[in-house]
């Protein structure tokens, strides 16, 4: 199972986002639990001064470009390592699993990752652009 550690890392979790990690683990373990396979959580809860980081890494440092509404920010979303691509793949053949559980995700092949969060996007897309 995902532990709060591994969404967590090296951060504590705020009070005022608590509910939203229970929350967090309680769907992701769900997802766990329907793939069956190890899952390796590359990203998770992020501080806004972590987040930025991430960015500037990247070369990004302009902040009007760094997404400061990322679900990461609120205890909403997980990235899970996914070389293969197997994971979306799979997740995108379980759509209906996917939708009661209440999962949305990024839909984007050029990274070797899924996003996965628990929070609709405006569009209410199950897939979106990041």
């Amino acid at each position: 199972m995902i532990t709060r550690e591994e969404i967590l890392g090296k951060f504590t979790c705020p009070p005022e986002l608590e509910a939203n990690l229970k929350e967090l683990l309680e769907k992701v373990n769900k997802l766990r639990l329907l793939w069956a396979k190890p899952m390796k959580i590359t990203s998770g809860f992020r501080t806004k001064e972590h987040h930025i980081k991430i960015y500037n890494d990247k070369g990004i440092t302009d902040l009007s470009k760094i997404p400061m509404k990322s679900k990461h920010l609120y205890c909403l979303a997980i990235d899970v390592y996914d070389p293969k691509f197997e994971l979306t793949k799979f997740c995108k053949e379980h759509t209906k699993e996917m939708e009661e559980i209440g999962l949305w995700f990024e839909d984007d092949l050029s990274v070797p990752r899924l996003h996965i969060q628990i929070r609709s996007v405006a569009s209410g897309a199950r897939w979106f652009k990041p």
